[in-house]
């Protein structure tokens, strides 16, 4: 389980990296879900042509996480980035994923978090279902 954001604390004039940035906000949400009682299975997992930043367990649903992470409010919320472009990447590598691990799941959920880590402090915004892909229909 990764570190809690207490041990993390990192301040936004400490993060020097997009890289930083994104890597904490992944840890962030993976301590959440590990909270909430589900099972990390895969963190930055890579395959059909993208990556899965959190694929997560709880019973017998699996949750693919996709986490973005700003260091400013300015605009729009994170969760507004993942368009339909990343949603097609993100649910092919789901797809790959799921055939690479042959699964028995009865329930498939896609996710998005949003993280800002500014001045004011870090905000989530998690957005259940968030999407659904083609290959669902």
């Amino acid at each position: 389980m990764p570190a809690s954001p207490e041990v993390l604390q990192v301040a936004t004039g400490q993060l020097k990296t997009h890289l930083a940035l994104g890597a904490w906000g992944e840890a962030l949400v993976a301590h959440r879900f590990a909270k909430l009682g589900f099972t990390i299975l895969e963190r930055n997992w890579r395959g059909g042509g993208g990556e899965l930043d959190l694929v997560c367990s709880r019973e017998e649903l699996i949750v693919f996480v996709e986490v973005r992470t700003r260091s400013s409010r300015f605009l729009d919320s994170p969760t507004m980035t993942v368009n339909g472009q990343k949603q097609l990447k993100v649910s092919k590598a789901a797809s790959a994923w799921l055939m690479a691990h042959e699964t028995d799941y009865d329930s498939i959920r896609f996710d998005v978090v949003g993280v800002v880590a500014d001045d004011e402090g870090a905000g989530i915004e998690h957005i259940e279902n968030a999407f659904v892909p083609q290959w669902a229909y």
